[in-house]
């Protein structure tokens, strides 16, 4: 229960520090955007490579598969896709209601 509480504070504090740092200094949307441009090929790949793995290997996909977990890096690149989906998000919602132009 206490994992559960810092995953959902951890996933609702960060976005929003996010879009504040984002507010207050908006260069740092770019790096923002670059570090989920990197976290996406960083994760296509990971995953590519743990399917191609398995097709050539010839091996049942529902239990080789979930060795993609092990990996720190598809972990971390999945995890920063995830808060930067929540923080592209109530960025949208706030442009879109008009009261921001970022």
């Amino acid at each position: 229960m206490t994992l559960f509480l810092l995953l959902l504070a951890v996933s609702l504090i960060t976005p929003a520090l996010m879009l504040a740092l984002r507010f207050f200094v908006p260069k740092s949307a770019f790096w923002f955007d670059a570090a989920a441009l990197v976290s996406m090929y960083a994760f296509g790949v990971i995953a590519a490579d743990a399917v191609a793995g398995i097709l050539l290997r010839n091996t049942v996909m529902m239990t080789e598969v979930h060795r993609i977990f092990y990996n720190p890096l598809f972990l971390a690149a999945g995890g920063y896709l995830g808060l930067y989906g929540f923080y592209r998000s109530w960025s949208g919602l706030f442009r879109y209601s008009g009261r921001w132009n970022g």
